[in-house]
C-alpha cells in the first residue's frame, strides 16, 4: 500500500534524484535513508515533457531531458544531465502551434534526433539504475503539471511496446502544488523569483532548461523544509 507521503515518493523520491524532462520530462529519486516515510519503497525522480501538442493519444514527444540529483550532507544537488532529441513518432500529429511556442525546429540540422523507442529505453536504464543504487522499490515522477507529462510517457512506452514504465502509474510530486504551498505562486517563473531561482525567459521550454529549473525548485523546497 501507499501512505500519505508515500505518493510523495516522489514526477519521482528517494536520492539521487533524477530529472526527467520529456521535451519537458522531469524525473526526480531519493534514497530511502533521506525519507524515513518511504521505507525504501520509494524512489523520486524529476521530469518534464515537450510535446507536439496537447493530446498525448495524437501527439508525440520531442524532446525528453533527465536531471539526475544527488544527496549530499541531508541536501539535494543537481547531479549529470541528459536530454534527447525525439524524431516525431509515425502518424501522429504535430500541432504548429505548439512548434510557434516550444520554438522547436523539426528541420534543424543539429538537432541530432533518435526514435522514440531509443530514448525512453536509455532513460529507463539510468533511472533504474538510480533506483537499485538506492535500494527503492518504485520511482515517482516529478515534474511542473505532473500529470501531463505522466500522461505523454504512459502512451510512449505503449506505443513502442515497452513493458515496464520506471514511474509509479499513477502517483506523482508536482511543482505547482509544492509551490504553491512554499510560495503561494503556481507558475513557474513566478516560484522561482519567489524562491530567488534565475530563470530566463529565452530559455524557457526546452526539455533540458524546464527540467533543470524544475529540479531546482524541488532541490530548494526541499533542502529549506529539511
Amino acid at each position: 500500500g501507499i501512505g500519505a507521503l508515500d505518493a510523495f515518493h516522489f514526477r519521482f523520491l528517494t536520492v539521487p534524484c533524477s530529472f526527467f524532462h520529456c521535451s519537458l520530462l522531469r524525473l526526480l529519486t531519493l534514497p530511502p535513508s533521506s525519507f524515513p516515510l518511504l521505507h525504501g519503497r520509494l524512489s523520486a525522480r524529476p521530469g518534464g515533457l515537450r510535446a507536439a501538442g496537447l493530446d498525448n493519444k495524437k501527439n508525440p514527444i520531442l524532446e525528453i531531458a533527465i536531471q539526475l540529483l544527488e544527496y549530499r550532507g541531508n541536501n539535494f544537488e543537481l547531479g549529470e544531465l541528459i536530454r534527447y532529441h525525439i524524431e516525431p513518432f509515425k502518424d501522429l500529429e504535430i500541432d504548429p502551434e505548439s512548434l510557434e511556442f516550444t520554438k522547436i525546429d523539426l528541420s534543424h540540422p543539429l538537432r541530432n534526433a533518435v526514435e522514440e523507442n531509443v530514448a525512453l529505453k536509455n532513460i529507463s536504464k539510468a533511472i533504474n539504475q538510480q533506483r537499485s543504487k538506492y535500494e527503492c522499490s518504485r520511482v515517482i515522477l516529478v515534474a511542473h503539471n505532473a500529470h501531463f507529462d505522466l500522461g505523454f510517457l504512459v502512451e510512449a512506452f505503449k506505443r513502442n511496446k515497452i513493458k515496464n514504465l520506471p514511474f509509479h502509474p499513477f502517483s506523482v510530486l508536482d511543482t505547482v502544488s509544492l509551490g504553491a504551498l512554499a510560495t503561494g505562486q503556481t507558475v513557474l517563473a513566478r516560484i522561482c523569483k519567489e524562491l530567488n531561482i534565475d530563470y530566463v525567459n529565452e530559455l524557457a521550454h526546452s526539455a533540458a532548461y524546464d527540467a533543470e529549473v524544475t529540479a531546482k525548485v524541488f532541490c530548494k523546497i526541499f533542502n529549506d523544509f529539511n
